[in-house]
């Protein structure tokens, strides 16, 4: 399908794995038809197929075939530019150029990992918006997530609910299955201590029967081994079907009952009330991430349990015996799991992503506003001041925000203006710090000296860490190269680091979001401080401009039994430092940037400044 050359985008759809497909091309079926005016377009990393080593990314030719149908597929999503971007999982390391993100969500259950009140789901907040398909699932996500959470519905449940919907009798008929029999839904996870397969194996066929057929539905990142195996005892055994590409509404609504373990297509059955078995693997507890208040062990009184595979048999004949006998409790679920139940689950989607895509900048839910103090003094340069005014306007504006550009003495001279900075506080003026208080009206404050490079959101990655945290005076950005290489290596340690300050800025915040060391007293240009706080401590200590404030502040704030943090997420750097050097090997990229610019002086200059990597 053909597209604008220049590779402009309404919409960016971003599959990171074909799992994601059915989240995502819903929303673009429905958009396509509404707004025909949209330009629609997909993309996903290059195909890397899961092993038993490595869960894969991307999406097999086949997917890609069936994309390209219907919208226009880049293979290289960093040539497209998009107002924003839809994901169905955290991936947004990937596409670090679109800087408007929803998140459509990934499912159903937690895992240790998703709806869950751990540091993990705070990568969340990398969104402008997420789309997720209960009540119940906002409310787990609200204590660490602080974008706006739309709840629209389990878009997959659409297939199960909407017009297009296949009921039992023509799926049978299409699989040439006798309606009369009963169907058992074999439909598993794939993680080794979660999943039924190790334990079950091959015993799936002795729950075949006369009057009754297994279908085989196997997760996505399934071991390869495990696929095979239970492909060929399909072709062996007349009673087993093995699913592949088959339609998602038609064998759920004919299957009459479900086994599975703690995968989330044994919710997505529930929401047809109808029986579900779980089998437990022994290794449950073993998951690094088991979590008894997650929420596919919380509506375990919904299902049936097994332990052994005679009591799964057992289990199996109850739930075809009874199939009403759980019915009630599974009720209850449905409405707090799955909001709407109508086949409208992606129209709501897609208008909540629609409403955003011309939005300058999402809503915060924390309508804070800062009180920004920038501290001056005779060594500034006045064009590092001029730049930090510039980055402060640029990436900021979905905040209420305030400067004050302050000193300690009468000396120095600046100039700016609005076109500058259109939120200065008072234009031509520098202050000292106590009548810049005086006159602030934010309610939190910011300490930062000129000549840095912050990331976009500055504002919003260091707020975050007092939502997160208890009794918190204040919250540093990491400027410390060194500490971050650290950080990297404990991180990715197999992994190289991006040659880039940029890069390697990006990078930290979506692999670091939400960490940060405790009262470690690190030098950092930039502070976020309670405006309360700040203006106590300068009440109290009025001389504590005299020699470094924010080292000053730091120690007061901690001497008050409050926490200081250094928030590793949100790496500031010199304006005049465009690499980060890690090795040899950097300092060489890093040079052949440069001369691939023709910047010859600053490449023998780079040379010069780290001729220390050589020694």
């Amino acid at each position: 399908m053909k597209y604008d050359p220049e590779k402009n985008a309404d919409i960016l759809f971003y599959a990171e794995r074909s799992l994601h497909l059915p989240y995502l091309e819903p929303i673009h079926d429905y958009l396509k038809i509404t707004y025909p005016h949209l330009r629609l377009c997909f993309s996903a990393p290059e195909f890397i197929p899961t092993t038993e080593d490595i869960a894969g990314v991307g999406l097999p030719e086949k997917d890609v075939e069936k994309i390209k149908k219907k919208a226009c597929f880049y293979s290289d999503s960093s040539k497209v530019q998009a107002n924003i971007a839809v994901i169905a999982d955290p991936c947004h390391l990937r596409i670090p150029h679109i800087s408007k993100v929803a998140n459509v969500g990934h499912g159903l259950t937690c895992k240790g990992l998703y709806f869950c009140r751990n540091n993990i789901i705070r990568r969340e907040n990398l969104s402008d918006m997420i789309c997720v398909p209960g009540p119940w699932h906002k409310r787990r996500l609200e204590d660490n997530v602080f974008i706006p959470i739309e709840v629209t519905g389990y878009i997959k449940s659409d297939m199960l609910f909407g017009p297009d919907a296949v009921n039992k009798s023509k799926f049978c008929m299409d699989m040439n299955i006798d309606p009369e029999k009963k169907i058992i839904l074999f439909a598993p996870t794939f993680n080794e201590e979660l999943s039924a397969i190790p334990v079950i194996k091959d015993k799936v066929s002795e729950l075949t029967g006369p009057d009754r057929i297994v279908m085989v539905k196997l997760h996505h990142m399934t071991d390869p081994y495990w696929i095979k195996m239970y492909q060929n005892m399909a072709r062996e055994h007349p009673d087993i079907i093995y699913l592949d590409d088959t339609d998602y509404s038609g064998m759920m609504h004919a299957a009459d009952v479900m086994v599975s373990d703690v995968s989330s297509m044994f919710i997505e059955f529930m929401f047809l009330n109808k029986p579900v078995v779980l089998y437990k693997n022994p290794r449950l507890e073993e998951y690094p991430s088991f979590n008894p208040n997650n929420i596919e062990y919380r509506v375990r009184d919904a299902v049936q349990e097994a332990d052994t595979f005679p009591q799964l048999q057992q289990e199996i004949e109850r739930a075809l015996e009874n199939p009403q006998m759980l019915s009630a409790r599974r009720k209850h679920y449905i409405e707090e799991l799955d909001y709407g139940q109508d086949g409208q689950c992606a129209k709501r989607a897609g208008e909540a992503i629609y409403s955003r895509i011309n939005q300058k900048n999402y809503i915060p839910r924390q309508k804070n506003s800062y009180s920004i103090f920038l501290l001056l003094d005779e060594e500034n340069d006045n064009n590092l001041v001029q730049e930090t005014l510039r980055q402060i306007a640029d990436r900021s504006t979905q905040y209420f925000i305030e400067v004050f550009p302050v000193s300690n003495n009468d000396s120095g001279t600046f100039f700016w203006s609005k076109q500058t900075c259109p939120i200065m506080a008072d234009d031509n003026e520098i202050l000292k710090l106590n009548k810049a208080l005086s006159l602030a009206r934010g309610n939190m404050g910011v300490i930062l000296k000129p000549g840095w490079h912050f990331p976009d959101n500055w504002l919003k990655w260091l707020n975050n860490h007092f939502l997160w945290n208890q009794e918190i005076g204040m919250v540093k950005a990491v400027q410390d190269l060194d500490i971050m290489r650290s950080a990297f290596k404990n991180v990715l340690s197999d992994a190289q680091p991006p040659v880039l300050c940029k890069s390697m800025s990006a990078a930290l915040l979506n692999l670091c979001i939400g960490n940060a060391s405790v009262n470690d007293r690190l030098d950092s240009s930039c502070a976020m401080i309670p405006l309360p706080v700040l203006k106590a401590s300068v009440e109290a200590v009025p001389e504590i401009y005299n020699g470094d404030i924010l080292k000053n502040l730091d120690l007061l704030v901690t001497n008050l039994g409050l926490t200081s943090l250094t928030a590793l997420d949100t790496l500031i750097y010199p304006m005049e430092q465009q690499f980060f050097i890690w090795d040899k090997q950097a300092l060489m990229e890093a040079v052949a940037m440069l001369k691939k610019e023709g910047l010859m002086e600053e490449a023998v200059k780079l040379m010069k400044d780290n001729s220390q990597i050589f020694n």
